[in-house]
């Protein structure tokens, strides 16, 4: 998929999770379903250092990182 001009100052208008979600939603098509979801926090999953391969000076480093879960 190529990215024109358009996609990509639409990218650079997100701002958090919750506008990223949206963005994959209506630009991608991706079916996220977040309005189903009263906290971001339940659509996604945190990580610890051991998941990450990484000593845990290493990790504190780290402010945030989450992943989505896979589309089905």
């Amino acid at each position: 998929m190529e990215l024109v001009e358009n996609d990509i100052m639409n990218i650079r208008d997100v701002t958090d999770i919750g506008g990223l979600l949206g963005y994959f939603r209506d630009h991608l098509n991706w079916n996220l379903g977040v309005d189903d979801f009263s906290d971001i926090e339940d659509f996604m999953y945190g990580f610890d250092a051991n998941d990450l391969g990484l000593k845990d000076d290493e990790f504190a480093k780290v402010k945030s990182l989450y992943q989505l879960p896979p589309l089905e």
